[in-house]
């Protein structure tokens, strides 16, 4: 984000993108533990994009569990089979609900 002045980790940008949203009812997708921190700080749920084969995989998937991740995901597209199951349907329905304000109110899917 280029309208911020604080940087990952700070939540600002996170605050910024949430709006008057509930932190709760958002998902933050990361690679990198800058971004499970301001996940943290803001109180957005997060999931670590995080293959095995990665450098350092053990240290950065301990991290990413310390920090309290939802989910470590080897690639993004991971996220649909995760929020099809039932545990996460409330979550699921919060991101659809978010997603189709967000669209509504004018932002493009592809700006953040």
């Amino acid at each position: 984000m280029d309208d911020v002045r604080k940087m990952k980790p700070h939540p600002e940008g996170l605050y910024k993108i949430l709006g008057k949203r509930e932190p709760g009812t958002g998902l933050y997708l990361g690679d990198n533990i800058d971004d499970a921190l301001a996940a943290r700080e803001a109180g957005v749920p997060f999931a670590a994009i995080i293959a095995r084969g990665e450098h350092n995989y053990a240290r950065r998937a301990a991290m990413f569990r310390e920090l309290r991740a939802i989910a470590l995901l080897p690639r993004a597209v991971a996220l649909n089979a995760l929020l099809q199951q039932d545990c996460w349907q409330p979550l699921n329905d919060a991101l659809q609900g978010s997603m189709r304000t967000s669209l509504t109110s004018g932002e493009s899917a592809g700006e953040n």
